[in-house]
């Protein structure tokens, strides 16, 4: 061996997704299992689809899906808390705007204890009216303060230009929605939603042959009832326009350009998933190199391709001086002119791959990281081949092609044009 030759540094072209084993159940439940050998610990994460697109009263799934685990109908918030807490367990719920999700991380072999009562918690929530008020007066006085936040605003304030007040995806939550919630909401939002048909799990970790039949014997034996359908109105086509508005109080301002874009179904996604990568999806990114780095303008800026399970949106975001919105407008609109109208150069291509496939790398990075992509291919509503679909893509996708997507999707007229804080002179 020569040390004083370097080994041969080489492009790695391919990123494996682990393969799952995947159990179908006649009420249309599904579990997917990523197993890892010899780890002592697993996790459990149950996905509902029952979010904003299955509401029959606006705010609904996020209280559902919040007040989960604040009792059952024979336990109180407090007893499920020390119950997992004995096992050195953890529970917790989640809700975004497509899904609620229930999660348990727990050592292997604790996990026929604790499995019960997880069940309990999906199938047999309590919503207490108590714990459901304090929930909303403390959401009421949290909705105060970040309504005081140019970036909650910014946020709030596109998002509603993009999709509309009609839209799942476009209302915001008020001081009034969460009034007008009921303990009955709760229980018919989750008697109408959470059905096997909804329903898929994710097991990953050290998992045996005993803590899988657990799981199954309760899947085979929920009841089969007929999937709801989502309501996704049509969004009315409107010409984009530029607002800012005031909060004097705020020592900065926040900046937001969006436009409505598509699901991660969509034949365009992965091309436009590598385009955001460029503009502003990383460090070396083309906006913070430019805004940030080289002007010195704003210390965060970057772009997001936000994907849901029924639609999407594309938005940059950046917080800064007041006295620098106007001119950062000015300097994103030119990085979207420069992407359309030249390909880039091949180094910047070169590194633009390496990033992405890093990226890909610490996804699939342990069963934990595997299971949770899993999830969200799952509730996007996109086939796991997507993901030998990307990393092929990211390896053959041409700098013209990158340029090509740019001119469809980067065009100023297309994009929404939000500020946020002290008056713009």
């Amino acid at each position: 061996m020569n040390r004083k030759i370097p080994p041969v540094i080489e492009d790695i072209k391919k990123v494996d997704l682990p393969t799952p084993e995947i159990f179908n159940f006649p009420n249309d439940s599904v579990l997917y299992c990523t197993y890892a050998h010899g780890l002592p610990v697993i996790r459990v994460e149950i996905v509902i689809m029952a979010g904003r697109p299955f509401e029959k009263k606006r705010i609904i799934s996020k209280l559902t899906g919040r007040l989960l685990k604040d009792g059952t109908k024979t336990k109180t918030a407090k007893q499920i808390a020390d119950f997992f807490d004995n096992y050195g367990a953890t529970i917790n719920t989640s809700s975004n705007l497509d899904y609620i999700t229930i999660t348990l991380h727990c050592l292997r072999k604790y996990f026929e204890q604790l499995w019960p009562v997880v069940v309990e918690v999906l199938m047999e929530p309590g919503f207490h009216e108590q714990d459901m008020l304090t929930y909303i007066n403390n959401s009421i006085q949290k909705l105060e303060i970040d309504l005081t936040k140019p970036e909650v605003v910014a946020y709030r304030t596109i998002t509603e230009k993009i999709f509309g007040t009609n839209h799942p995806y476009g209302y915001n939550s008020t001081t009034e929605l969460y009034k007008a919630a009921n303990q009955q909401d709760l229980f018919d939002h989750f008697n109408a939603n959470f059905l096997p048909a909804q329903t898929s799990v994710h097991l990953s970790g050290g998992y045996m042959e005993c803590d899988l039949d657990l799981i199954m014997n309760t899947l085979k034996s929920w009841e089969a009832k007929p999937r709801p359908k989502p309501v996704i109105p049509s969004i009315d086509i409107i010409n984009p326009e530029r607002l800012h508005l005031e909060i004097d109080s705020s020592s900065q301002s926040s900046l937001r350009l969006g436009r409505k874009m598509f699901a991660r179904s969509h034949p365009d996604y992965i091309d436009m998933f590598i385009l955001n990568t460029l503009l502003g999806g990383f460090f070396g990114s083309r906006l913070n190199m430019n805004i940030r780095e080289n002007k010195g303008m704003t210390y965060s800026i970057g772009s997001s391709l936000e994907t849901l399970s029924f639609d999407g949106c594309f938005i940059v975001m950046a917080d800064m001086s007041h006295e620098h919105i106007n001119k950062a407008i000015k300097l994103i609109f030119k990085e979207f002119k420069k992407l359309s109208d030249q390909p880039i150069d091949d180094d910047e291509l070169l590194q633009l791959k390496r990033y992405l496939i890093g990226t890909l790398i610490n996804a699939v990075d342990g069963p934990f990281n595997s299971s949770g992509l899993i999830k969200s291919l799952v509730a996007d509503q996109v086939g796991l081949s997507i993901w030998d679909q990307a990393t092929s893509r990211i390896n053959s996708i041409q700098a013209t092609e990158i340029m090509a997507t740019a001119q469809m999707y980067l065009q100023p007229d297309d994009f929404w044009v939000v500020s946020s804080g002290k008056r713009i002179v």
